[in-house]
């Protein structure tokens, strides 16, 4: 199956796995939602002339301007110009200081993008959109692991320009679809939205910070385990289909958050790779650690037993016995301070009464709050900047 992508290499992205992802897709679904589309490689991959409408969101607000520039007919054709026309110096010096000042602008105009809307309540120029699409792209696409965080010299500035190339043409040709592109809170999207039969929801968040191996991945890291919590029990009762992506617990004495929410007998949980780890950022020259990925899902087409095996990994407990194994797994010293933390955090929140109670827990919390705090004020940041006058309701209905 042929794989579409704008930034090669995004971290966490679903590419390599479009074949066995796409067969557990529902063909009866006519609407299309991604609330994290990261990299979109799933979404530029996977066209079936079937879908009304689609609708695809993230809440990296330079990632969102990237795509809306793309889309939008008054930026389109400038955007596409601005982002034939980067180059890749390949003297070093030259091309890391383009690099840096590109992902300097970025941040500068998207931050004041968002002061811009907070103070005036107007939706971004055209002007200033093409601007943070063309230095999101470089910053994306000439960095290690497709991060924005560091310059990569891996590919000569032909090979890279001619991947931009072919990239862009297959892409543009994706996006004569229209779909909407937004910039909204994703656990939103699927609170919202999760009770209409007709979407086709695929859940590629990022993943739970206590079952990967690196953070600090994504400008919105969502790594606390409440709102995967959250987001879980939206889809618990979901008429929407419903494909979601993610690590299990990494080891077996500690159970899997999902498996104590989605527990439906409709809810199944397939391994689709043991694949390098998606949501790991390595130095030049080292390997990924393995990892496997698995995807939950409550709709399974008759095709899909041909991609992917239908063995059921999903461990059967209600979220009581899930809490009562966090809480043996933390008395007995299997469990780290910071997982430890993490989880009396999760439960605090969530049954307003302490799990292990320990003499530092209302400190502690008070730490990872004000770190939850600040990721959700970026999404609301984010959000605000990007809104015009359509609403999330508008999107989709």
């Amino acid at each position: 199956m042929s794989t579409y992508n704008l930034l090669n290499g995004y971290v966490g992205s679903k590419t390599p796995y479009i074949s066995k992802i796409k067969a557990l897709f529902d063909d009866s679904c006519t609407k299309y939602i991604e609330p994290y589309c990261g990299g979109a490689g799933v979404y530029f991959s996977n066209y079936n002339g079937k879908y009304e409408k689609e609708w695809i969101n993230d809440s990296n607000l330079n990632i969102a301007i990237l795509y809306k520039s793309l889309t939008k007919p008054e930026t389109r054709e400038d955007t596409i110009k601005a982002l034939l026309d980067i180059k890749k110096p390949d003297d070093f010096v030259t091309a890391q200081t383009q690099f840096q000042k590109a992902k300097k602008e970025m941040l500068k105009l998207s931050a004041d993008s968002q002061l811009h809307y907070s103070n005036s309540g107007e939706w971004l120029n055209d002007d200033v959109m093409l601007k943070v699409a063309r230095n999101t792209f470089l910053a994306y696409s000439q960095s290690f692991n497709c991060s924005a965080a560091s310059y990569s010299k891996n590919k000569s500035d032909e090979k890279y320009r001619n991947e931009v190339r072919r990239n862009l043409a297959n892409v543009m040709e994706r996006l004569e679809t229209k779909p909407h592109v937004t910039c909204f809170d994703g656990l939103e999207i699927i609170k919202r939205f999760s009770g209409q039969p007709e979407i086709q929801f695929l859940i590629d968040w990022p993943y739970v910070g206590l079952y990967r191996r690196q953070s600090k991945l994504y400008q919105s890291e969502m790594a606390d385990l409440y709102s995967h919590m959250i987001g879980a029990i939206a889809l618990s009762h979901s008429k929407a289909a419903v494909v979601m992506c993610g690590y299990r617990s990494p080891r077996e004495e500690i159970p899997t958050i999902y498996d104590a929410v989605l527990t439906g007998e409709e809810w199944r949980c397939f391994k689709i790779a043991d694949a390098p780890s998606q949501c790991m950022v390595v130095k030049a020259g080292e390997k990924k650690a393995k990892a496997t990925e698995y995807v939950w899902t409550n709709r399974v087409p008759e095709r899909a037993g041909l991609y992917v095996s239908l063995h059921d990994y999903k461990e059967k407990m209600t979220l009581s016995e899930y809490w009562e194994k966090i809480y043996e797994a933390g008395r007995t010293g299997m469990l780290p301070p910071d997982e430890m933390l993490e989880y009396e955090y999760t439960y605090k929140k969530f049954f307003k009464k302490g799990l292990f109670n320990t003499k530092d827990t209302e400190r502690a919390i008070k730490e990872v709050k004000n770190r939850h705090m600040k990721e959700k004020l970026i999404l609301l940041t984010n959000e605000l900047a990007f809104r015009n006058s359509e609403s999330m309701d508008n999107v989709i209905n």
